[in-house]
């Protein structure tokens, strides 16, 4: 799982934003899986596997796609040394046993997308009895994207690992939290999930909700109390804050020393030196020493 800097996270997502549509998704702000799909994964393979079919299904209309892919479960294998007896007849007809081994690998993935043709696709599960439903939720939501990518053509740079753009493009496309919360380590589960690691998808996330333009509830709803309040503050809070510090209190000190600022003036009668504030207006004034009054006009007075 590889860190990314948030220059290179930015590289990414400007690269998405100016390679996909204006309107991305069919769907705006993050995804979000209805519970009635949580209740239905609990039971059998066969029943697992319909209803990761209806997720996918699901997914793919978020993100405006029209073409169903399939999703299938596919045995995971242990790696190890596996035998096996195959039949042999020889020229007389006699048949015979003959054993047989060969080492078998465990697969390196959970899931894999595969291309049937243009408008079909088919997505692999590995069946990994160790996994919860967030899991298979993040592998599901990386190989849709990776459909997405393919329906909307687009290229790899030769900068940018194939496997760590689909991440980042899948964060972009609204499955932040649905990555986030099956990328996270768990001694529970036989392997790591993912490309990037978790401290890249936290810092990902705020990127892509400024460049989306996603509203902050839609955010923070996607998160336990203490990760979304953080998101929050960061987002909302903080930004906010800063502009306050920033642009409200040169605004309240610019009129105070404004306000305080003299200049000195000769009267037109008898000479007599006075002190007037400075305005960027006319001003009448009043001499304590003759009594004449007169107007000045501080834009044109010199000092």
């Amino acid at each position: 799982m590889r860190y990314l800097s948030n220059k290179e996270i930015r590289f990414v997502f400007q690269y998405l934003k100016d390679s996909l549509p204006g309107k991305p998704t069919a769907v705006s702000g993050l995804y979000s899986l209805p519970k009635a799909f949580e209740h239905a994964f609990n039971g059998p393979t066969h029943q697992k596997e319909a209803a990761l079919q209806k997720i996918s299904d699901h997914m793919g209309h978020f993100l405006g796609l029209l073409n169903r892919v399939k999703v299938s479960f596919v045995e995971k294998r242990e790696s190890g040394e596996k035998t096996h007896t195959v039949f042999i007849a020889d020229n007389e007809g006699n048949i015979g046993e003959k054993t047989k081994s060969e080492f078998i690998e465990e697969e390196k993935y959970a899931g894999l997308y595969k291309v049937r043709g243009y408008d079909h696709g088919e997505i692999l599960i590995v069946d990994d009895r160790t996994f919860y439903l967030i899991h298979f939720l993040a592998v599901l939501a990386h190989e849709v994207t990776h459909n997405y990518l393919y329906h909307h053509q687009i290229t790899v740079p030769d900068e940018i690992d194939s496997e760590i753009l689909t991440d980042l493009a899948a964060i972009f496309l609204g499955f932040g939290s649905t990555i986030l919360h099956g990328y996270e380590p768990s001694s529970a589960i036989s392997c790591r999930l993912g490309y990037i690691d978790v401290s890249t998808i936290r810092r990902a996330i705020p990127q892509s909700y400024l460049l989306r333009h996603w509203k902050v509830r839609d955010i923070i709803s996607q998160f336990p109390w203490f990760e979304s309040h953080r998101y929050y503050f960061q987002l909302h809070l903080f930004s906010r804050a800063i502009y306050k510090k920033l642009f409200s209190s040169q605004s309240k000190i610019a009129p105070k020393q404004e306000a305080n600022e003299k200049i000195i003036i000769s009267c037109n009668s008898c000479g007599q030196k006075l002190r007037v504030p400075k305005r960027p207006i006319s001003l009448k004034v009043n001499c304590p020493k003759c009594g004449s009054s007169f107007i000045i006009d501080n834009n044109e007075t010199k000092i």
